[in-house]
């Protein structure tokens, strides 16, 4: 007890010395109206921005071009689609065959009107997910009203082209639906009372029956507060059932349900990724090295085993992938009879296909592209068919489809966006605080000076092993390296998995400031390579890498001019209180607990603030339909720099959500604010 009022007396005076702490209710009159005055400030601005209307021109001519790449996803003979365009502006859920679709053929069948919905219900509806039942025309559908995680489900019937009346829906809520047959849905329930954790997510998972009012479903498993979430995995085909109860995002403890009834504790580490089912066997990645009997899994490696042993042992197990010293994993995808492995070697993509005959992988040979990236976009358990995504930061990206005959072939690409010939893609290293070198690309004007001047835009991000690979440039080649003959920098540091969960695992918690020190040795060789200077170098980054450039700034001021600071996390004393933040305590620790807030407060940027120190000038974004990452970090930042005489420009839109889902002509204005703000700061700048 002395502990826990320990606990309150510290965080409790760290909310009472928060004078800006108002700004955290989301929708208040108060906030509100703060947000509308600095909406207003950032329009006047950008009203006298000489960059801005040119730039939102070029984004909106490639971001609305007909010929772009489109998501798709596969099931059975289809390729499914949102489509956005000047008219349907939230867009068309529609669907072609796939062989109509590489024939360039256009009789796609419209099924969802979302403007037209959004419209009859008041609401403004994005499609976040839908998820198909094998060998039936429904779908489970989730609906976002603005951009918000938390979504509706309903029940869509694609014969009829419509929602099933009394069919499976849910309000609002951070729930998830997934099929386990025609007349049974599971439900990670975040909805009913006392069924979210401290992080927000579901705490409980139910079985839900046709015809059943929702309170009267099934909890089959529950979690504590304290862990991150439930959640379920059901194989359609055999009806094996995994449960896992998520203790963070990198740790999890794993259970089979037998016959709906009983469940039955997997024998596995808990630091794992979400474990897969194929054909009767279980398929699992360790994030760290794991001794298995007297055999050692090293971290990064891909294992299965049959589902009937419920545990892997020494002598079940098959090992389809070891991690070496220049190669790791980065995903691995099924269709239904081929197992593709996307690994990474160097921050360049490799592929191998195993197709599974005889109860056995056997090596296939696919024709695919061997240079810059190559990235499954989609496959199904219910075809043999795969989409691949194929760019580079000057290459254009192209769709490439594998068929069940082991074909490929090229179906569709873009016309150039930029003059690609220009410019020149190199990889450079630099030499981190503690000696580690790290990884980071330039695409340059093949004719650039080293005299210091030239304008960057540098990039990166550093967290929940997330790779920032090479992609195709497309806007930002237009409006950056071509309008203005600047410089793209993509910052290859810890905390990422560019370089599997080693990589990651080195940059958090008490050492999350070694992802700092490694973005600032990158800009700092930029400099010492004369690429270009502190007066000519904006940074820019989003959610954990909205953070990232707040924190370097704050840092080393005077290593950079602009900021770019969008969807941010910077109050790392309060962000496990808001919205989804408790989840992330694996990764940057628990402020709440005196040891870890020690490290955490030396970089949190709410807390870093100086009155009278020189900041590079930041442009802060967020949306305050933002229920992953809360408005208030971006809010707080901008108005204690405010009291201080710090000169920001910041804007907040009322929609968008955490991954600013909105329509393409309004992502093009918000695209077009971010990269005029920085040129017109270290363009000609002094």
């Amino acid at each position: 007890m002395k502990l826990g009022f320990f606990i309150f007396l510290i965080t409790g005076c760290a909310h009472m010395n928060d004078s800006y702490l108002w700004l955290e209710d989301v929708e208040s009159e108060k906030s509100l109206a703060w947000v509308k005055a600095q909406n207003n400030k950032s329009d006047e601005y950008f009203l006298k921005n000489p960059y801005y209307e040119k730039d939102k021109a070029n984004y909106e001519k490639i971001l609305l071009a007909d010929d772009r790449l489109i998501a798709l996803q596969i099931r059975d003979e289809y390729f499914y689609n949102v489509w956005q365009d000047q008219k349907s502006k939230l867009g068309i859920f529609r669907r072609i065959k796939i062989q109509d679709y590489v024939a360039h053929k256009d009789n796609w069948q419209n099924l969802i009107d979302l403007d037209q919905l959004s419209a009859q219900e008041n609401k403004k509806w994005y499609i976040s997910q839908y998820r198909f039942l094998d060998h039936s025309k429904k779908i489970l559908i989730s609906l976002s009203n603005g951009g918000t995680d938390a979504v509706v489900w309903r029940e869509y019937d694609l014969e009829k082209k419509s929602f099933i009346k009394d069919g499976f829906e849910l309000p609002e809520s951070k729930s998830d639906l997934t099929w386990y047959n025609e007349n049974t849905v599971v439900v990670r329930d975040a909805l009913s009372e006392g069924s979210r954790s401290q992080a927000g997510y579901a705490k409980h998972i139910r079985l839900w029956q046709r015809g059943q009012k929702f309170a009267d479903s099934k909890i089959i498993f529950t979690i504590q507060d304290t862990d991150m979430s439930a959640q379920a995995e059901v194989d359609q085909e055999t009806k094996n059932f995994l449960i896992l109860q998520f203790l963070s995002f990198t740790s999890m403890k794993t259970y089979l349900l037998k016959d709906l009834e009983t469940l039955l504790p997997v024998d596995l580490p808990i630091d794992i990724e979400e474990p897969s089912f194929f054909h009767d066997r279980l398929y699992v990645r360790n994030l760290k090295d794991w001794l298995l009997g007297t055999q050692k899994i090293k971290a990064g490696s891909l294992i299965s085993w049959p589902v009937k042993d419920i545990s892997p042992t020494e002598k079940n197990i098959q090992v389809h992938f070891e991690p070496t010293a220049t190669e790791i994993l980065q995903s691995y995808n099924f269709t239904k009879n081929i197992l593709c492995l996307t690994k990474l070697k160097n921050i360049k993509t490799l592929v191998d296909c195993f197709d599974y005959q005889s109860a056995k992988w056997n090596p296939m040979k696919l024709s695919l592209p061997q240079d810059g990236v190559l990235q499954l976009m989609s496959a199904s358990p219910t075809s043999d068919h795969v989409l691949w995504h194929h760019a580079d930061f000057l290459k254009k990206p192209e769709l490439i489809l594998s068929t069940p005959k082991k074909e490929t072939q090229l179906i569709k690409t873009i016309q150039s966006k930029f003059r690609e010939d220009f410019f020149k893609t190199e990889q450079l290293w630099a030499i981190s605080r503690d000696g580690t070198k790290i990884p980071y690309f330039v695409v340059a004007p093949k004719n650039m000076q080293l005299n210091s001047k030239n304008p960057v835009m540098m990039t990166g991000y550093g967290g929940f092993e997330l790779p920032s690979l090479p992609h195709y440039l497309s806007a930002t080649g237009k409006v950056w390296l071509e309008d203005i003959n600047g410089v793209y920098v993509l910052a290859n540091i810890r905390g990422g998995g560019e370089f599997g969960p080693a990589w990651h695992q080195s940059a958090i918690l008490e050492n999350k400031q070694k992802s700092y020190d490694d973005f600032i040795a990158v800009a700092e060789d930029l400099i010492h390579r004369k690429i270009t200077s502190s007066e000519h170098l904006s940074i820019h980054g989003g959610s954990n890498g909205g953070l990232l450039v707040a924190a370097v700034a704050l840092q080393r001021p005077e290593l950079f001019k602009a900021v770019v600071c969008t969807v941010p996390l910077l109050d790392m004393l309060r962000y496990n209180k808001l919205l989804a933040g408790a989840s992330w305590m694996a990764e940057f620790g628990n402020p709440d607990i005196p040891e870890q807030k020690t490290y955490i407060e030396k970089y949190s940027p709410y807390q870093n603030l100086k009155k009278n120190q020189k900041y590079p000038e930041f442009f802060f974004y967020t949306s305050t339909k933002d229920d992953r990452v809360h408005p208030g970090h971006a809010r707080k930042m901008a108005a204690k720099m405010i009291e201080y005489g710090i000169p920001i420009t910041y804007f907040e839109k009322s929609d968008g959500g955490h991954n600013r889902s909105t329509g393409l002509q309004q992502a093009a204005e918000l695209y077009s604010k971010f990269t005029a703000f920085a040129k017109e700061k270290i363009v000609n700048s002094n």
